[in-house]
């Protein structure tokens, strides 16, 4: 076996042990594949109001929130994209409450509601539960109503 053919094959296999065990080549895939969601709520009301986000499989719990406070959470969507969360909002000075999807994996929900198909911004005004599709500047788009 010659010096030059052992060279040769060393530097392949380190090269190809490097390609396939490298993190940043599974997690780019990852990534790609499934990528980091992150799903904004803030209130525009000036009293208290406390909201309740979960999915088929994590409750994330009650958060108060006051004027102009964000309640925010990152996640992956699950392998088959079918995550979906909702809030429930409660309005107690007013005895008002609104459930509304606030992240749905498919492509449709993201395009419409969500800014860059990644970030989902909803505020909560007296009028209703309303998206913004510019990354949480303008909240034109009114969605839902309390009841």
């Amino acid at each position: 076996m010659s010096t030059s053919w052992v060279v040769v094959h060393l530097l392949l296999f380190l090269a190809l042990a490097d390609f396939a065990l490298s993190k940043s080549f599974f997690t780019r895939w990852f990534d790609e594949q499934f990528p980091t969601y992150t799903v904004h709520i803030t209130s525009g009301i000036r009293s208290t109001v406390w909201c309740q986000c979960k999915s088929g499989d994590d409750d994330l719990g009650d958060h108060q929130l006051k004027r102009n406070e964000e309640f925010n959470f990152r996640f992956k969507s699950n392998i088959f994209q079918t995550t979906r969360f909702s809030c429930s909002c409660r309005w107690p000075k007013r005895n008002k409450f609104a459930s509304f999807d606030v992240f749905d994996a498919t492509k449709l929900f993201r395009a419409v509601h969500c800014f860059d198909g990644l970030d989902c911004f909803w505020k909560l005004r007296s009028a209703g539960i309303y998206a913004s599709q510019d990354g949480g500047k303008n909240y034109a788009y009114k969605m839902y109503g309390w009841q």
